[in-house]
């Protein structure tokens, strides 16, 4: 286990910091609280700006070669030099390739030759943050760095900055009061409120596990229950209050329900509902955007009971892999997604087509096509993208491509030249609607499957002319049940699905309906996705651990490769992937937002 780079002992600072023990690890580090919670003190304490009235703090630095700066500071004022210029600033802490290379990333080049009192607050915050880039220092502290920069443009030079802090080895810890940078970039987070500690852990442990109704709001928009919120809303008591995040709770129809809409909020990929429960009592409710939902609209609440414990999983480490041998890769690639106006979206899906093409769909409700080089041909458009993205593709045996368009609880079919030729679908439990459609495939003799989650999992198997022909599996924990269903694969009579959050592939016979095996229990991490190559072996992309996993037709695991993160032979979220014949492996690197080829 690393040393730890700080470690605090009941430190304190009148009117600012409170008793605060803690340590902080080598990584990258998020320090978050609303204003006036203590981030800028304790940061100013790290740097040695300031002296805390009580206390021990120890400093570890000896892991680093003598010729590197242990610490680097980016002030929340940005601590410039008003008489040098944005060129000056960065050549005297480094030669003349690095400055030259972080004036374009940061796309201050054309600011070179001017002064710090003639930039913009926005030009500023990346001057500041560039020379702390090519100071290379082992340690960074940076206190709201690039809190003046667009949002678009910030995540553009933040992938940047966290590519280059994996890459040379180094540390980084941040303050901010913006959660999406925390969940986005910091593997540990440190919650503040007061002057004091309220949490500290990896991120995706106190996103998911927060102590507090206070904690939870510090990463985002959260539902607490208290016990009593339960009894009333869930109809179940747990034995303590708790955080449910909105993409765990589904709202569903139910007209014999006393829970009823009393207002409702889009909030792009999430929406708030009032929720009534008579007598006066509602609540507000964080959930996923259902599309026509209205005032008076009779619902249920429906939580994805075992997301916590996927939390709790992958903050142990990955789970074992058989024998932990590692895919042998000849070379990679990386393969960019076009812009999308300004913004950057990110790969979800992917299928490969039979003339070496492949189809991806990105975060911006688009399908892609590229050629076997990597470049796109083809740029085609969902109707709309405003209550989320489609999740999952397959090239039907008439040529259409067909699209799970997930959350609109529809099939989407476009033609070979773009054209939307039919949509079928509605957001409902029967046959035939969908709550959330994910994945779909089509076997020889032209039946159709499709996989849908969102408390209702489930496959309903069609004809090729969408003729509801039956339905199998369902939501649980039990053999043949789902836990958010997710990518699926078809193959010699059998249909392949990856049972995310049960951590398993199960295995249906596709003419009865009937489960008959299941694959990876004990070894897969979050399976989002799997495909199968010539000879027969399956590659699963495991959302969790953050690499693929071979494994054969019996669910012997052959190898891995991969573990989460932001270099190299590293993946962040991995949503889906695809082989073509030439073994070429192509991972959705979602969180990475890039596409990772790997020659094997």
């Amino acid at each position: 286990m690393s040393e730890p780079l700080w470690q605090l002992e009941q430190i304190n600072m009148p009117g600012r910091l409170l008793d605060i023990t803690l340590s902080f690890t080598p990584g990258i580090t998020a320090v978050v609280g609303i204003s006036g919670a203590g981030k800028s003190s304790l940061l100013n304490l790290l740097v040695e700006f300031e002296k805390p009235s009580s206390g021990q703090l120890r400093f570890n630095h000896a892991d680093r070669p003598d010729t590197q700066l242990p610490v680097y500071w980016v002030p929340q004022d940005d601590g410039l030099w008003p008489h040098l210029t944005v060129r000056q600033h960065l050549s005297a802490l480094s030669d003349k390739t690095q400055s030259e290379h972080w004036l374009s990333i940061m796309e201050l080049t054309e600011h070179a030759d001017k002064k710090p009192p003639s930039l913009s607050r926005g030009q500023q915050n990346r001057l500041s943050v560039a020379r702390a880039m090519v100071s290379n220092a082992a340690i960074l502290v940076m206190d709201e760095p690039l809190a003046h920069v667009a949002h678009q443009d910030a995540m553009r030079y933040w992938q940047h900055i966290t590519d280059a802090i994996s890459s040379n080895n180094q540390s980084l810890i941040f303050a901010t009061h913006d959660p999406s940078r925390v969940l986005a970039y910091a593997k540990q987070v440190i919650c503040m409120g007061d002057g004091q500690v309220l949490q500290q852990g990896q991120t995706q442990q106190v996103y998911h596990q927060p102590r507090t109704q206070q904690i939870a709001d510090l990463l985002g928009p959260a539902n607490w229950f208290t016990t009593e919120d339960q009894a009333i809303y869930l109809q179940h008591s747990n034995e303590k209050p708790h955080c449910v995040r909105p993409q765990s709770l589904h709202i569903l129809p139910d007209n014999q329900s006393n829970l009823s809409i009393q207002r409702t909020q889009f909030h792009g990929s999430i929406q708030c509902s009032t929720v009534s429960a008579g007598n006066e009592t509602t609540k507000d409710i964080w959930h996923l955007p259902i599309p026509l939902l209205k005032v008076s609209d009779r619902i249920r609440l429906n939580v994805i009971t075992l997301l916590l414990l996927v939390s709790m999983i992958l903050i142990s480490g990955c789970k074992p892999s058989g024998n932990g041998e590692q895919i042998t890769v000849k070379q990679s690639n990386v393969w960019s997604i076009p812009l999308d106006d300004i913004s950057v979206p990110a790969p979800r899906s992917a299928r490969m087509l039979p003339d070496g093409r492949m189809i991806v769909l990105d975060t911006a409700g688009r399908v892609l096509l590229y050629d076997s080089h990597g470049k796109v041909t083809d740029i085609w458009r969902l109707p709309t993208n405003e209550n989320g993205n489609p999740e999952g593709t397959c090239l039907m045996q008439d040529g259409h491509i067909a699209v799970a368009d997930t959350h609109y609880h529809r099939i989407v079919f476009f033609d070979t030249q773009g054209k939307i030729t039919k949509m079928f679908g509605q957001r409902g439990e029967a046959s035939g609607q969908f709550i959330y459609p994910v994945s779909l495939v089509q076997d020889e003799d032209g039946f159709i499957y499709v996989v849908e989650y969102g408390g209702n999992d489930r496959v309903q198997k069609f004809t090729a002319e969408m003729q509801h022909v039956m339905t199998f599996g369902k939501a649980g924990t039990d053999t043949g049940e789902f836990q958010r269903a997710s990518g699926s694969l078809y193959h010699k009579g059998k249909l392949y699905v990856a049972d995310a959050i049960n951590n398993r592939i199960l295995v249906f016979d596709t003419q009865t309906g009937k489960h008959i095996d299941t694959l990876g229990e004990n070894h897969l991490d979050l399976p989002y996705d799997l495909t199968i190559d010539d000879r027969e072996h399956f590659y699963i992309a495991e959302y969790g651990a953050g690499r693929v996993t071979e494994m054969d037709l019996s669910g012997k695991i052959v190898a891995t490769f991969g573990h989460t993160g932001r270099g190299n032979d590293q993946f962040m979220t991995p949503w889906s992937l695809t082989v073509t014949p030439e073994h070429q492996l192509r991972i959705m690197d979602t969180g990475n937002r890039r596409i990772v080829e790997l020659e094997l």
